[in-house]
């Protein structure tokens, strides 16, 4: 799917792959840029999404051009209420911070404030 950038995301994997140290490694010169928020230009033939609807994505790379190219099952729509510079945090860097926790469940609550962060933080407080 060819999505026009709006905003995109800045995370460990770009910092990593810049100094050519992230396990996934593409091949150079490639523009740096997991994922992405923007309108989309392009889409594959049976796709829900349309020419002209708001996304996030992740790129995998590629997201810090004027356009980038992401697979369709890795693109998904941005509610109008969402900013651009928000919805681009939203692929890696939010999941992320929400997995983490369930990644690591020994990890003390101290180290992680946020591991239920369905519950809120007043409500884990007490």
């Amino acid at each position: 799917m060819l999505i026009e950038v709006a905003a995109a995301g800045v995370n460990f994997p770009d910092v990593l792959q810049s100094k050519g140290l992230y396990q996934y490694k593409p091949e150079t010169p490639f523009t740096l840029g997991s994922e992405v928020a923007g309108t989309v230009r392009e889409v594959p033939d049976g796709s829900s999404l349309a020419p002209g609807d708001r996304v996030v994505a992740f790129s995998g790379t590629g997201a810090f051009a004027e356009a980038a190219v992401a697979d369709a099952d890795a693109v998904f729509p941005l509610p109008d209420n969402v900013s651009f510079e928000a919805g681009a945090g939203l692929p890696m860097n939010y999941l992320n911070w929400c997995e983490g926790p369930r990644s690591a469940p020994n990890l003390p609550m101290a180290q992680a404030p946020h591991a239920d962060y369905r519950t809120p933080m007043a409500a884990r407080q007490r």
